[in-house]
């Protein structure tokens, strides 16, 4: 329609789940999140091989298919040639289901908690990749700024949640992160 609904869905047995609905004709950019919070590159390593996982994003039928990962694989000390192997394999699936569309590999900045991997070692890993499979990269840090501590909770510009890990709504510090993706979205 075209202004606002409300939509009552009854199940009837069990419980239902709904992740979301896809009418196929909106115009404009149509964009799906397909994040799980707390999930790894792994996770999706082995999630995106799946033949359901395949069928389901070739029926969503993206142009885009942009991956932000790392910051769980920091938290668990996962080493950069391992989660750019990772990756690969996600690049790998998400062209065996899409091979027109277009890739983009997102790496957050590094966020405020103190961890034995740094972002930039993900960072570093995943450029030379993205370069040898000719996969569009893009590195968020320099939309931050150099100094995680320049944008942490505790400072002037606090875009990064007092939790030191995620972008803070208040401040609109996700903002980097969507002006990113508009600017690789519209070319």
């Amino acid at each position: 329609p075209a202004k606002g609904f409300n939509l009552w869905l009854r199940p009837k047995a069990g419980t239902c789940t709904l992740y979301g609905i896809d009418t196929q004709k909106a115009t404009g950019h149509r964009v799906h999140k397909l994040g799980a919070t707390g999930s790894s590159a792994a996770q999706w390593a082995t999630q995106t091989a799946t033949t359901t996982w395949k069928a389901c994003l070739a029926a969503l039928a993206p142009n885009l298919v942009s991956i932000m990962l790392a910051t769980n694989d920091q938290t668990g000390s996962t080493a950069p040639w391992i989660f750019g192997g990772y990756i690969e394999t996600i690049i790998a699936n998400v062209r065996a289901a899409l091979p027109l569309a277009d890739i983009a590999i997102l790496m957050p900045p590094e966020n405020q908690r103190r961890n034995n991997v740094k972002m930039a070692a993900y960072s570093s890993v995943v450029r030379d990749l993205c370069a040898r499979l000719n996969v569009a990269f893009c590195d968020l840090q320099q939309d931050y700024g150099a100094n995680p501590e320049d944008y942490a909770a505790t400072s002037a510009r606090n875009w990064y949640s007092a939790d030191l890990i995620h972008p803070n709504p208040s401040t609109d510090g996700g903002l980097p992160i969507a002006a990113r993706v508009l600017k690789l979205v519209e070319g």
